[in-house]
C-alpha cells in the first residue's frame, strides 16, 4: 500500500484532489490537510510515499515543509509542489530545496496522475536498489566471518605449483608464495613474502 499526502489550506482544492483519484487504484491510500503543521504532525507517527503540497498557506508554507522533509531523519520522501503562481524564481528554489516536481494550479488530472505514478515508480527501484544492498552486505559480512574462521582454524594453506598460497604466521604476520624459480638452479622453489 502506497500512502500519499495532500496539504493545501483550500478546502475545495483538496475536494477537487478527491474527485480527481476517487477510484484510481486500491493499492494507494490518501491522506488530506488543511495545513503543513498538520501534515507534519502526520508525518512523526506514520510513514509515506508522497507530498502533493501548495505552496502558499499561513503559518508554515510549502516551502517550509519541503525543507523540514527534506532535513535528515525523515527518509527521502518526494514532495510534489503545486502553485498557481508563475514566479520561477519561486520554482527554483522549490527545487533548490529538493522538490520532486512541481505543478501549476488548476492541476490537470491526468499530469497529477502521471507525476504520482512516475514517483511511485522510481520510489519502487530505490527500495529494491536498498533491498539488494541489504542483502549484498549480509553476504559480504556472512563470508567475511567464514574466511576469518577458515583463517582461524587452518593457518597454513599453502597454493599448489600452479597457484599462490597464503597463510599467517604464529605472530600475526601474513604470507604468500608463488609458484617460481629462484635463482638459476632448475629446481622449482616458491617465492615467499611476508608482510
Amino acid at each position: 500500500m502506497r500512502t500519499i499526502l495532500f496539504v493545501d489550506d483550500e478546502q475545495s482544492v483538496l475536494n477537487a484532489y478527491r474527485r480527481i483519484l476517487h477510484g484510481v487504484s486500491p493499492d494507494w491510500a490518501f491522506h488530506f490537510f488543511n495545513g503543513a503543521e498538520l501534515a507534519l504532525d502526520f508525518l512523526k507517527t506514520h510513514s509515506a510515499d508522497v507530498v502533493v503540497t501548495d505552496v502558499k498557506m499561513p503559518d508554515m508554507d510549502g516551502l517550509e515543509l519541503l525543507a523540514t522533509v527534506s532535513q535528515p531523519g525523515w527518509g527521502s520522501l518526494p514532495v510534489i509542489i503545486v502553485t498557481g503562481l508563475q514566479d520561477s524564481d519561486l520554482k527554483r528554489r522549490a527545487l533548490d530545496l529538493g522538490a520532486f516536481d512541481l505543478l501549476t494550479k488548476p492541476v490537470d488530472p491526468e499530469d497529477l496522475l502521471a507525476r504520482l505514478r512516475n514517483v511511485l515508480r522510481i520510489r519502487d527501484y530505490q527500495e529494491q536498489l536498498q533491498r539488494q544492498n541489504e542483502a549484498l552486505e549480509l553476504r559480504v559480512r556472512e563470508r567475511t566471518r567464514e574466511l576469518e574462521h577458515s583463517h582461524r582454524t587452518r593457518p597454513w594453506s599453502f597454493g599448489s605449483e600452479s597457484g599462490p598460497g597464503s597463510w599467517s604466521t604464529p605472530s600475526g604476520k601474513w604470507c604468500c608464495a608463488w609458484p617460481g624459480r629462484r635463482n638459476t638452479g632448475m629446481r622449482k622453489q616458491a617465492i615467499t613474502s611476508c608482510g
